[in-house]
């Protein structure tokens, strides 16, 4: 617990030492929008309110180039509709050369490789479909680049704010009901991110460590990516090789039950190189590669350097999938950085005890249980004859604990802290119930799927808003998938 607390105080400390990199002049700067490439991978605008706010955002910037690399020929079609009304809306502001390509095969780092084939800037910047920039994300960006150690450089996220029109269906209670209900996840998932992008502003800082530059806006020098190597192990990277090669040898020692889960492991996608070729992580493998190749990271945090995300609308509720998939990749590739590559031990020594290792221990429920426990089990509490109100505080200390990273959401939104934190306190509950999710992601952390994404579904859909394919012929596609 004292160690948990020191982190904690640690990481303050370094989160209002950051400095971000900047430029007094736009002149001054090593590599402007001009020399940069934008790469979205996208199954299409379909199913998608955001995409064309975050296409013409991505314009607004102007950089050399987008491309949209799509997952299909439908999909590609869907999207070049769709950028049509974009150019129209920002006219004469368009200077960006706009590319389409596709790979057909809904996979993200495909869709990515394939992109960088026809990059011919200098800075590569990947984005999430999801992905809303600020008007001046690019300049404010840029200027990490000045630094010629740095080759990968990550932003500030937020969540938008969130709350649903009421129905005119509606009752008033159900109104009440359905707002109470969008809120909470919304401000779950701000929270999420707010608490990420406290750690990793603290940690760049402390030694440039970060758990990973989040693929939902990442800059990258081309020349890193721009290679074959590069693109062989990105589509081929695989995990748990060992799993294989145990469950092989105790199937040869004839080791009860070794067979059956070797050939139920196998089906879920377990070869002699482990499980794989893994289908997320993939902004992982790429700060992981850009370290080992002797660049460092740089963390842009700035209202200007932000870019905003939606989560928690509930139409498409997708969240505690994602916090699988997320804690899923804590599993995976923690262990690679620190038993495998172990460049972090030398090049982020800091974070390594910081961030590392207690994004794989770090269980709220377990800890808080543990502390409150052995608190009843002490003399303070035993021989005090105010032991419970000494136990109120402790649980009072604990939670409170967990508004110094999620402090600014609800600065800005102070009635989410009344209806989510106290008296009703949903986000901590929360937190332990992320626990149990935890748990259980580590023990299928070899799941290599896509959760939080239908992805049969927007397969389904694509063509619908080109028209390649009938309104009917989808509703019935999509109806189908619902009766799977």
């Amino acid at each position: 617990m004292a160690w948990r607390y020191y982190r904690t105080i640690l990481a303050l400390y370094f989160y209002f030492r950051y400095e971000i990199a900047s430029n007094d002049s736009l002149q001054d700067l090593k590599f402007k929008p001009s020399d940069c490439t934008v790469i979205v991978p996208t199954v299409g605008p379909a199913n998608n309110p955001v995409f064309r706010e975050m296409t013409e955002q991505i314009l607004r910037n102007k950089p050399a180039c987008l491309i949209f690399s799509a997952n299909s020929p439908n999909a590609q079609e869907d999207i070049m509709a769709h950028i049509e009304d974009s150019i129209k809306t920002l006219g004469s502001e368009m200077v960006t050369e706009i590319k389409y390509t596709c790979v057909n095969h809904s996979n993200k780092r495909k869709q990515t490789c394939h992109a960088i084939d026809i990059v011919k800037t200098r800075i590569t910047v990947m984005v999430d479909d999801t992905a809303i920039w600020n008007e001046q994300l690019l300049n404010a960006t840029l200027p990490a680049f000045n630094d010629p150690e740095i080759g990968l450089v990550g932003t500030r996220k937020v969540v938008r704010y969130i709350r649903p029109n009421r129905n005119p269906n509606m009752s008033l209670m159900q109104y009440y009901k359905a707002w109470y209900w969008a809120g909470l996840w919304n401000t779950i998932g701000a929270l999420y991110l707010q608490r990420h992008s406290f750690e990793t502003q603290a940690s760049n800082t402390a030694d440039g460590g970060v758990f990973a530059v989040s693929g939902r806006t990442l800059f990258i020098l081309t020349s890193i990516v721009r290679n074959d190597h590069f693109k062989d192990r990105f589509l081929n990277e695989h995990v748990l090789k060992s799993v294989f090669t145990w469950l092989t040898r105790l199937t040869k020692w004839h080791i009860p039950f070794a067979g059956q889960i070797l050939t139920y492991f196998e089906k879920n996608g377990l070869n002699q190189n482990g499980f794989g070729p893994l289908l997320a992580d993939d902004d992982n493998f790429i700060t992981r590669w850009t370290i080992d190749h002797g660049y460092s990271t740089k963390i842009q945090s700035s209202p200007n350097a932000t870019i905003t995300t939606v989560l928690g609308n509930v139409e498409t509720f997708k969240f505690i999938d994602q916090c699988k998939r997320w804690s899923r990749t804590t599993f995976r590739q923690n262990p690679i950085a620190l038993f495998s590559d172990r460049t972090i031990w030398w090049k982020w020594p800091i974070s390594v005890w910081t961030v590392y290792f207690p994004w794989i221990y770090n269980f709220a429920m377990v800890w808080d249980l543990l502390a409150i426990l052995a608190f009843c089990r002490s003399e303070l509490y035993l021989d005090s004859p105010n032991g419970n109100t000494r136990l109120i505080l402790l649980v009072s200390f604990i939670w409170l604990t967990k508004l110094i990273k999620t402090f600014p959401w609800f600065w800005e939104h102070p009635y989410d802290f009344l209806l989510y934190f106290w008296p009703i306190p949903a986000y901590p509950m929360f937190g332990y119930f992320h626990s149990y999710l935890k748990a259980k992601t580590a023990a299928t952390c070899w799941n290599n799927e896509w959760s939080g994404r239908n992805l049969k579904k927007a397969e389904a859909v694509a063509g619908a808003v080109s028209g390649r394919k009938k309104a009917e012929d989808v509703s019935a596609m999509v109806a189908g998938l619902k009766d799977e």
